[in-house]
């Protein structure tokens, strides 16, 4: 789970974090890309579906951007 300082609450991500099941195939790059962004200070842009399934109060990743990096 991580929260970016441009994160809003909206819907039922009342936090304005986001969060990603430990068991799906992306968590372990998905975690990589957000701390190396975090200790670089590149841009994140989530991808992130309306719903929170993984957490009930936060969106449900399935995809990072990090800086100019094409999605």
């Amino acid at each position: 789970m991580f929260k970016l300082d441009s994160s809003v609450s909206e819907g039922c991500n009342t936090t304005g974090r986001y969060a990603i099941n430990s068991d799906s195939m992306q968590y372990k790059s998905i975690k990589a890309a957000v701390m190396s962004a975090y200790h670089g200070g590149s841009d994140v842009l989530v991808k992130a579906n309306d719903v929170c399934t993984v957490i009930s109060n936060s969106y449900d990743v399935y995809g990072v951007r990090i800086g100019d990096m094409p999605f």
